[in-house]
């Protein structure tokens, strides 16, 4: 009779250990499916702000094209920032994209940052109709100064995001947005 006794104990027992590693399985599949879910959300909204700026940049290069037509419908108005000069230099992108403006004061148009040579910080202020991303046109040292082609680019990216800030949306990456405008000089 003892020695039935101890098989039913014994079995009871792994019974249990048995019910432990189901709960230590279905909380370790709980932790790895939590995990997915918050990959995918970041993606997500990764996404969502990667479409923003794109959009951003498509919009400015549009508004960019705008002020040359403009520029070069014009008697006797700059409306556009000369090559000679601007190589590298990047200039905010003012108005509406039904009219479109490089600022200006005294006469000349404002540099708003050098992109291309670390100056970040200084496009930052270029903030858009959405405060929360910046854009701006930069003249690239490729353009032609004798027959007026302006090669440049649009740059857009968030403007709370300092630089080497990481995680959450300060993942992102600026977008750069590369086109080329015939301009009268």
């Amino acid at each position: 009779m003892k020695i039935e006794s101890f098989k039913n104990k014994k079995y009871k027992g792994v019974g249990f250990v048995e019910a432990l590693i189901a709960i230590a399985v279905a909380g370790i599949a709980s932790i790895v499916l939590m995990s997915i879910a918050i990959n995918t959300t970041n993606q997500v909204l990764r996404n969502d702000i990667e479409s923003d700026l794109t959009e951003q940049a498509i919009e400015a290069s549009a508004m960019v094209k705008k002020i040359a037509n403009s520029h070069n419908a014009a008697i006797d108005e700059d409306l556009f920032p000369p090559i000679t000069g601007n190589e590298g230099s990047c200039f905010a992108i003012d108005g509406t994209t039904n009219d479109p403006s490089f600022p200006k004061s005294a006469g000349s148009f404002d540099v708003a940052c050098r992109y291309d040579s670390g100056d970040r910080e200084s496009c930052q202020l270029a903030a858009s109709e959405d405060p929360e991303i910046f854009r701006v046109f930069c003249i690239l040292p490729d353009s032609v100064i004798s027959s007026g082609l302006v090669v440049g680019k649009v740059v857009t990216g968030l403007t709370d995001c300092a630089e080497g800030d990481e995680g959450g949306k300060c993942d992102v990456n600026d977008y750069e947005y590369y086109l080329g405008v015939k301009v009268q000089q």
